[in-house]
């Protein structure tokens, strides 16, 4: 959700970026407002579970194991 948040500020500090199609409205339309709404959303996923492979790739197999024993 942060990175949803920092995409749309960015464009208000001038920085060009996604969210200028939610914040300029008057510009894209409605159209662009939720296009813009949309590949945020998608780049928030891909990020989010490009780290969670990357935290389940980096994690050692002994605490995987640890935290599996723990829960049952």
């Amino acid at each position: 959700m942060s990175n949803t948040l920092t995409i749309a500020l960015a464009s208000l500090a001038g920085v060009s970026t996604l969210g200028d199609y939610i914040l300029g409205r008057n510009v894209y339309g409605d159209a662009g407002v939720i296009a813009g709404a949309i590949l945020i959303a998608m780049l928030t996923l891909l990020l989010e579970l490009g780290l969670a492979g990357l935290q389940w790739a980096l994690t050692p197999r002994g605490l995987k194991l640890a935290r599996a024993g723990a829960a049952a």
